[in-house]
């Protein structure tokens, strides 16, 4: 690859900021040539044919060429199969379950028969953009990290317009936990380290498997990055679409409560540690019992903060007002936070 192609491919990954390349440059330099690594890109699905089969081209259509793209269908799921069987590609593998066990088993079976080195996830009623693998490649092993948890900006596509995410990216000082839990104001949605952006090293993922809980991809972030040799890396160019009016309930979120939130949250709060901790329960998990009504989360909250966490007096404050002040007043608040 010449310098002009080397200088054209960082602009792509990385635009022409300083910031981004200081992150993603902890231990090298995204001008190198990577090895031809195979990636393996892996799709769970079920009864979802025409999101699946979108999500399939747009893995496909990877500049990245030493690619697999594996799609579990998770259970019998015979229209899904017929719309696969017809793209023509030998780097599409097609493994059919004979029953359900849901996304989160379906992935970690998907990284069982990966060949590649490095997986990245997508799911089925979202894309990627032709340049994510490449650009991720480049960040993931410029980063100083043995296994690094490579994530991306993002593209929603809603109703109301396109929305880029995150609204901040992760700092070198940062932790894992600390980016995704200590938020800076009271905004549920200033971070988005969604499934579709993800990507990193297969010996990682036999080590941290999927689990079965709500923010699965948080879950298996904040597990993976207690380990040596693991730590963040980020593209800030969106690479990934959201499809967040894909009209279809995603498995990990039918039924879930924040109650049930809080019960993940509490199972990992030793990894998440006490500052990150008190600050989520304080404004996203505070945010979401608000909108159940769930009253008695007004003084179970903040009591679980103070009690495992290091919550400061700002936050309690802006979980009472958020609880017991009128609507005009809340959205005056909120500009101030």
């Amino acid at each position: 690859m010449g310098k002009f192609e080397q200088a054209m491919l960082a602009s792509r990954c990385f635009g022409n900021g300083t910031h981004p390349l200081e992150l993603i440059l902890a231990g090298g330099s995204p001008l190198m040539q990577p090895e031809a690594e195979m990636v393996s890109a892996v799709i769970p699905t079920r009864n979802r044919p025409k999101l699946v089969s979108r999500a399939t081209s747009s893995a496909l259509n990877q500049t990245w060429g030493n690619l697999e793209v594996i799609v579990v269908v998770d259970g019998p799921d015979e229209e899904t199969s017929q719309v696969l069987g017809q793209i023509d590609d030998p780097r599409l593998r097609v493994i059919t379950l004979e029953k359900s066990v849901g996304a989160h088993e379906a992935r970690n079976i998907g990284v069982g028969e990966a060949r590649g080195s490095w997986v990245a996830f997508l799911d089925d009623d979202d894309e990627w953009l032709p340049t994510k693998l490449q650009c991720q490649l480049e960040a993931g092993r410029a980063s100083r990290w043995t296994h690094p948890l490579v994530s991306c900006g993002l593209i929603e596509k809603a109703p109301s317009g396109d929305i880029e995410w995150p609204r901040r990216q992760p700092r070198n000082s940062e932790s894992v936990a600390e980016y995704l839990f200590l938020r800076k104001n009271s905004e549920t949605s200033e971070i988005r380290l969604q499934t579709s952006t993800l990507m990193t090293t297969k010996k990682l993922l036999t080590r941290v498997p999927w689990r079965k809980v709500p923010n699965d991809e948080w879950d298996l972030l904040v597990r993976a990055s207690v380990l040596e040799g693991v730590g963040l890396a980020f593209v800030p160019k969106p690479l990934s679409i959201w499809h967040s009016d894909a009209g279809a309930e995603r498995l990990s979120l039918q039924g879930v409560t924040w109650r049930d939130d809080a019960k993940w949250f509490h199972s990992v709060r030793a990894l998440v540690g006490p500052r990150p901790y008190a600050s989520f329960l304080l404004s996203n998990l505070s945010i979401w019992a608000r909108g159940e009504r769930d009253w008695l989360a007004f003084f179970g909250i903040p009591w679980e903060a103070v009690r495992h966490g290091h919550p400061t007096f700002f936050e309690i404050l802006v979980h009472t007002g958020r609880w017991i002040l009128p609507r005009t007043l809340r959205k005056l608040l909120k500009r101030f936070t």
